[in-house]
């Protein structure tokens, strides 16, 4: 059963999700990343904590250039996108 949060209107949720085959702590990252703003509504503020600069980085640096050329180059490219496309979709 979901909880609502005092300080927000949506309820707070719990996922497990699981990659397969040899995928790096940085492409887990960047997984969970994307679950949690897949979750969130549109037009929300969010703060999402991670220890991982490389995935703080290579949002960061793709939210500023857009560029999906130089963004297909980088590791976790699918993934890096994805984050991307939501926080555009979901004007977040």
């Amino acid at each position: 059963m979901d909880k609502i949060n005092k300080a927000q209107d949506w309820a707070e949720e719990e996922v497990a999700l699981g990659a397969e085959g040899w995928p790096t702590s940085t492409t887990a990252e960047l997984i969970a990343i994307w679950a949690a703003i897949l979750t969130i509504p549109r037009e929300k503020h969010i703060e999402i904590y991670t220890d991982s600069n490389a995935a703080i980085r290579n949002i960061s640096r793709s939210l500023e250039h857009m560029n999906r050329n130089s963004i297909l180059k980088r590791k976790n490219a699918i993934w890096i996108m994805k984050i991307i496309d939501l926080i555009k979709t979901k004007s977040i």
